[in-house]
């Protein structure tokens, strides 16, 4: 009985020494690797929420944690919109957005180490394509494929959950928006994902 008893002691210790070392090592890691999808909303112009649905994308990045409370993240996003074109046989026309973003995330509820929440803020600036493929009706090209690249920026909101010490999921949105010529185009990308502490 007091082998059991014994042994039971330590396997517990062994196991708890393991895990507390898993969560140091996880803690230690400043760099994360994120990688996401979702859908994406069409918000302007009219011309572009009016006529085009709700859009699928995704993207992957790498991050940085300066403090506890501030991640830098390169992030490349992808997305494409399809024309909404009810009753009126149209082929192509899709919208394809393509984001290279430098990210800074503020992070809160750090000092609760109990919690497994991390609700952020975050703004960005980069560089986005906007790209507008061929449309065609009937085998006649009714509009060529046009492409714009110009500078992005963005604001959004989300949160973080610790399932384990050496992954996070995390869900969040951010309002982008592309100065086009004319008029800027802007989405909703809304993404879930993970990230993986990996250096």
């Amino acid at each position: 009985m007091k082998k059991l008893v014994m042994t039971t002691i330590v396997l517990v210790a062994a196991w708890t020494s393991v895990a507390l070392g898993q969560d140091t090592e996880a803690k230690a890691k400043k760099g994360s690797l994120y990688a996401g999808v979702g859908v994406g909303l069409p918000m302007s112009p009219s011309a572009f929420s009016d006529n085009w649905g709700t859009g699928f994308g995704g993207g992957a990045g790498l991050g940085y944690l300066f403090t506890p409370m501030v991640e830098g993240v390169a992030l490349f996003d992808y997305g494409t919109y399809s024309i909404d074109a009810a009753g009126a046989a149209i082929s192509g026309g899709d919208v394809i957005t393509t984001e290279f973003i430098a990210d800074v995330k503020f992070i809160f509820n750090t000092a609760n180490t109990a919690s497994k929440f991390r609700p952020y803020l975050v703004v960005g600036v980069g560089m986005a394509s906007v790209k507008i493929s061929e449309a065609t009706s009937g085998g006649t090209v009714i509009s060529p494929e046009t492409s714009e690249s110009a500078i992005a920026l963005r604001g959004g909101a989300g949160t973080e959950i610790w399932v384990s010490p050496k992954v996070a999921i995390f869900a969040d949105f951010k309002y982008t928006t592309v100065s086009t010529e004319g008029e800027s185009t802007a989405y909703l990308p809304i993404r879930a994902g993970a990230k993986i502490p990996i250096f």
